[in-house]
């Protein structure tokens, strides 16, 4: 190559290099926990990312808000669409933190407005803040409709007064707002059908706003989990420089996004101790699934395997669902093959509409069925024994979980007690965990002489077909506890 093609290949590169960096919102791709707050846009109207410091949880926010204010959604998107222009209110603690946090994710340092979230190409004019130096208070956007969108920048520190007003489409605080400021955001956004976003790390604890997030089944909310294993920008060896790095006191909110649960949590374990990377599992080792049934709540499923060498369960899959019934639930799970299930108590509960015991209904829809419910040897279902069954397991490393399971360690991190009784919401997966420990001594290999043999109509037991509760129809009255009686 000669020196005129090279310098001219130079000049290209440099200029390619230049365009994109005015227009990042061209190249930005979401982390896997990133992409899973923006889909869930599309069906809630409040959503929170409960995240660990320098996990992109400030990136992602201004990449949303800028998606909407110019229009352009990538061919993928799956979260939420305005069909027209926005307005939108952008806020954090104070003026100064909203112009050096979101203000500068969205438009770039000062003198290089455009090189933020929102191209440059788009950055049709912006209006100065009479109070804060290089602050502002709007920029206006152009729409791919040809009309104009509005990005607003306020703070909570305004107080409420300041926060009442017009009728917005967009709310995205970075950072926690205080409640009645919240509430003021969410007026705003009633009659557009708008959204909320909080992108935040709950140094704050448990407070009124974390738990109207983390503690409530409403539909129209949801909430994301990032620690600082998610930050696939920074290497190994830096996450553990930078949570060296946090005072002992703030290590849990600021490198795993977890606020303080109330009287205390349940499991103490580090995660770190618990967590390992996903393997291939041994032929030779036995496993056996967990249910927690869903009656009323979401349902959870996991599987465990068992190394007998060394006593070491690893949950190796987890599943959790809500809304449908047990034949989507064995539909996935009789892709595991997993030679055995224990199933807990509730499970010889009637289904409200055939009447057949919900135990029952998973064995018909294919799932190798224990005959029993979960129990410990001496018969017992203590659940305290069960959570103290797994904290001596989690503490001795003799459970381990695969990393990649993220909703099981969001329950993880969020059981806690209240006037010393655990809080059974959203513990699904640590539900059907338990369930499996209980019935760990009856794993077994997953050969095909542990797969059912199935019924071949579409009622309930008959003959050729599997009953896994008839060992307890052929013994004698009180031979044993009978989940169908």
């Amino acid at each position: 190559m000669n020196l005129d093609a090279l310098n001219e290949e130079l000049a290209a590169a440099e200029a390619d290099a230049a365009a994109l960096a005015v227009n990042k919102l061209a190249t930005f791709q979401p982390y896997g926990w990133q992409g899973k707050l923006i889909e869930m846009g599309a069906t809630k109207r409040e959503r929170m990312a409960c995240a660990a410091n320098r996990v992109g949880k400030t990136e992602v926010g201004a990449h949303e808000v800028a998606i909407h204010a110019t229009g352009k959604y990538p061919a993928d998107w799956q979260g939420r669409r305005f069909s027209g222009p926005i307005i939108a209110w952008v806020a954090g603690d104070t003026s100064l933190s909203t112009r050096d946090v979101p203000q500068l994710k969205l438009m770039g340092p000062p003198g290089a407005h455009g090189t933020g979230a929102i191209p440059k190409a788009d950055i049709l004019g912006t209006k100065p803040s009479r109070n804060v130096p290089d602050g502002l208070d709007y920029v206006m956007v152009r729409h791919v409709s040809g009309d104009i969108s509005y990005i607003y920048f306020k703070s909570f520190d305004q107080g409420r007064e300041r926060w009442q007003g017009t009728a917005i489409h967009v709310l995205w605080c970075d950072e926690e707002p205080p409640p009645d400021i919240y509430a003021e955001g969410l007026t705003r956004i009633a009659t557009t059908k708008g959204i909320a976003l909080l992108t935040l790390t709950p140094l704050k604890g448990r407070t009124e706003l974390v738990d109207r997030f983390l503690m409530s089944d409403d539909p129209d909310r949801g909430v994301v989990h990032a620690t600082i294993d998610d930050a696939l920008h920074i290497s190994p060896e830096e996450r553990e420089r930078i949570v060296r790095g946090y005072r002992p006191f703030e290590r849990a909110a600021r490198a795993r996004g977890e606020p303080l649960l109330g009287e205390g949590r349940v499991f103490t374990t580090p995660e770190e101790i618990i967590a390992c990377d996903p393997f291939t599992v041994p032929t030779m080792w036995k496993r056996i699934g967990g249910m927690d049934f869903g009656i009323g709540h979401p349902a959870g499923f996991v599987e465990l395997a068992h190394d007998t060498s060394t006593d070491i369960a690893y949950l190796t899959k987890a599943f959790r669902i809500a809304d449908q019934t047990p034949f989507v639930h064995c539909e996935v799970l009789k892709g595991w093959k997993t030679p055995v299930w224990a199933w807990p108590h509730d499970g010889a509960a009637r289904d409200k509409g055939s009447g057949e015991a919900l135990a029952s209904i998973y064995a018909r829809h294919g799932l190798t069925i224990r005959p029993e419910r979960s129990q410990f040897e001496d018969g017992s279902i203590s659940f305290e024994a069960g959570i103290t069954e797994m904290e001596m397991r989690f503490e001795s490393g003799r459970l381990r979980v695969f990393r990649q399971h993220s909703d099981w360690f969001e329950e993880y991190r969020h059981l806690h007690r209240t006037k010393g009784e655990v809080v059974k919401v959203r513990d699904d997966l640590l539900s059907a965990t338990r369930t499996a420990l209980m019935s760990l001594r009856y794993a077994k290999l997953p050969t095909p002489s542990t797969r059912p043999n199935l019924p071949t109509h579409g009622g309930t037991f008959g003959a050729g077909g599997y009953d896994p509760l008839g060992e307890f129809r052929s013994r004698p009255e009180g031979g044993g506890y009978n989940p169908l009686s």
